[in-house]
């Protein structure tokens, strides 16, 4: 009788219990919290609270992912199944690259050694968003895994064996392009490099099947993307939605790119469009949704006016200062300890390749040169490097490198022509951990503890900044009749934990400007408020509508605001919300006067 094979084997329970140790620890010893208030919305869409019914139409993420998102939360709303999704996504990209790595040793010992340096990286490296998670990383990281299985994997001859070997890294490649289509663009440099070294290594680089092999791979990849975006496409193909998004990109443009003139510096462009000081206030204090005129044709009108009367910067002066940061982040502190793991693997790779005899690495190495220099002088030169952005160029030629230097492992199992014989898989394998162990576990142990604390004050500040979001929270809860509209720079600090205090019933505050401002889903948030279709400005005029802002904000935009409309009102302090060393303020507005008295 034949024995049953055990379903695991060992490389799968070694990688995943790597994984659970990881997350083990950090749920240990941090809390899991959403990043920003953008990631807080996103999850508020999609589980309902921001309307009352988990919806689909999440702008930031592509229709297909947010539907499944958004129906998890209707079959089982008590769970937090956005956070449940991004850190799962963290998850199996850690198991994944662990369980390939160590299948090119066969050691036990070794096995645990690469994993252990693994999980060093990790928690050096990726502690802050393994803890603080940015849906945007999540993306990031999707891409590298997918880059790192398609270095490591074996040959496959036949067009539908090789497709076969690679529909991971091709879910991957979808998955990450409907997290954050942005990022898996940035990412597709490295991508594309991996592609080609990957066909670079055929026997037959030109033979037709190789060609369809390599062809049929980036359509597969195209079809899944083309798929979701077409899907995306028909959900938001209603009238409201094509107006929230040409609103939305109108938005992007002025306050991400061109930005703006203040109303003293183009007073006369302003007057010409018909804008009034107060609304530039509104743009500028970021509550724009109180002033539902200002609208897509107002803001492209903005960003054009900024793009022709901004300083224009020649071209190549333009290129010559992002060349000096880009030199400047790749070697020096700014960027550290991310660069200092990049150039070690580097320095790995050309050892390696010199042991090796590798020729092939003097092309190689100045092709990935130029590959990852196209994505960095592109945010470089569009101003907008952040650390979530930053950190994932990173990420992804590490793991690119990392790849690069396992599959030396593989060589050395080759036993035709001039390999066979000049070195064992041992030595070689012995050389790779010994270049782990010294270069990356080292510079781990050097550089873990000031990541940690690093982490440890951000979890602390956290706490403290989220203390008055909470209590009014608590606050909101115990007055569910009324509606309150949020001054945007007072909560912009706030995000969310994760898994504590899962409460996904509709909240009954929002702000009054943000990404979501102007959509369908911000109108469709104060049903049942309010019975007449009014703007903000109205509603605010409503006697269970209240305005609340720390109290340091500057609150005269109100007055000036409402003045523009003729009319004069009076704020008047019902409530004050008390949390630490800061306050909220609830104030209710009163009309003393119209330009008809």
């Amino acid at each position: 009788m034949e024995k049953k094979r055990f379903p695991f084997s060992q490389n799968s329970i070694l990688a995943l219990f790597m994984v659970i140790v990881l997350f083990v620890f950090a749920g240990f010893s941090f809390d899991f919290y959403y990043d920003l208030n953008d990631d807080v919305l996103i999850k508020d869409i999609l589980s309902g609270v921001y309307t009352g019914m988990p919806d689909a139409h999440n702008i930031q993420m592509l229709y297909p992912l947010s539907l499944i998102i958004s129906l998890l939360y209707r079959m089982i709303p008590g769970l937090a199944w956005h956070g449940i999704f991004l850190c799962v996504c963290h998850g199996v990209c850690f198991y994944l690259i662990a369980k390939r790595s160590i299948s090119f040793v066969e050691n036990t010992w070794a096995k645990v050694g690469l994993l252990v340096t693994e999980s060093a990286i990790v928690l050096t490296l990726f502690m802050w968003e393994l803890v603080v998670v940015q849906y945007t990383i999540t993306s990031a990281l999707l891409a590298a895994c997918a880059c790192f299985l398609v270095f490591t994997s074996e040959k496959r001859d036949s067009l539908p064996l090789f497709l076969k070997a690679q529909w991971v890294p091709v879910l991957l490649v979808v998955l990450a392009f409907n997290i954050r289509s942005e990022m898996l663009l940035l990412m597709s440099p490295f991508i594309a490099f991996t592609g080609i070294i990957k066909w670079s290594e055929e026997k037959q680089v030109f033979h037709k099947e190789t060609i369809q092999k390599y062809v049929g791979l980036i359509a597969v990849i195209v079809f899944g993307l083309g798929a979701s975006l077409l899907v995306d496409f028909i959900a938001y193909s209603g009238s409201e939605w094509k107006e929230f998004r040409d609103f939305f990109n109108a938005r992007t443009k002025v306050y991400d790119y061109t930005w703006y003139p203040s109303y003293e510096e183009a007073k006369e462009f302003y007057q010409g469009m018909g804008a009034t000081s107060a609304q530039i206030a509104l743009i500028d204090n970021y509550n724009f949704g109180m002033d539902e005129s200002i609208d897509a044709e107002f803001l492209w009108d903005i960003a054009s006016y900024a793009e022709e009367n901004n300083v224009k910067i020649p071209l190549i002066e333009r290129i010559k200062t992002a060349i000096v940061e880009y030199e400047w982040r790749t070697f020096h502190e700014q960027d550290a300890p991310y660069n200092y793991f990049v150039i070690a693997a580097y320095a790995m790779v050309v050892l390696l390749a010199l042991i090796h005899g590798d020729i092939t690495a003097g092309w190689k190495l100045p092709f990935m040169m130029v590959f990852r220099t196209i994505p960095w002088m592109y945010v470089i030169l569009a101003k907008r490097v952040p650390p979530r952005i930053s950190h994932p160029l990173y990420y992804i030629e590490l793991v690119i490198l990392c790849a690069w230097m396992l599959t030396y492992c593989g060589r050395m199992n080759e036993t035709d022509g001039e390999q066979e014989g000049r070195y064992n898989n041992e030595k070689v394998c012995r050389v790779v951990l010994i270049g782990c162990v010294l270069a990356f576990l080292l510079l781990s142990l050097v550089k873990l503890p000031g990541m940690w604390r690093k982490t440890l004050v951000e979890m602390e500040r956290r706490e403290t900044v989220n203390s008055l979001m909470q209590e009014f929270d608590i606050y909101a809860k115990e007055h569910p009749q009324n509606y309150y509209y949020m001054d945007v720079y007072s909560t912009v600090a706030f995000s969310e934990k994760m898994f504590e205090r899962v409460d996904n019933n509709q909240k009954n505050y929002d702000i009054l400007g943000g990404w979501l401002s102007g959509s369908p889903l911000q109108r469709q948030a104060t049903v049942g408020y309010h019975n007449d279709k009014l703007s903000r400005a109205e509603l605010l005029l409503q006697d269970n509508f209240f305005f609340v802002c720390e109290e340091d904000a500057d609150i005269a935009f109100l007055e000036e605001f409402y003045g523009t409309q003729g009319i004069t009102i009076a704020l008047q302090e019902t409530d004050r919300i008390q949390a630490i060393d800061n306050a909220f303020l609830v104030y209710q507005i009163h009309v003393i006067g119209t330009a008809l008295d």
